[in-house]
């Protein structure tokens, strides 16, 4: 569960870092805003592969939710224990 849980944070850092970077490159007037802005959407991009791969049931493998939650305690697949691995 501690995995998951670390997965779950990573992947949301990264997606609120992207977000951030795309609304600057979308709000300035600067020639660096389209770097800024391409940015952003590759870091958000690169938030949802690790969610995809890391965010999994650690006994089915089915995706989990791309915010993931820590107050999930069972799999909605399988109905195994989440916090047992």
């Amino acid at each position: 569960m501690k995995k998951l849980k670390i997965w779950d944070l990573v992947s949301t850092a990264i997606v609120l870092l992207g977000a951030m970077l795309f609304y600057l490159g979308c709000i300035t007037t600067e020639r660096f805003d389209n770097f800024m802005s391409a940015t952003g959407i590759v870091l958000v991009s690169i938030a949802i592969i690790i969610s995809l791969i890391k965010q999994r049931c650690p006994f089915c493998k089915h995706y989990l939710g791309y915010f993931f939650s820590s107050k999930r305690k069972f799999c909605p697949y399988c109905g195994c224990e989440i916090d047992s691995n």
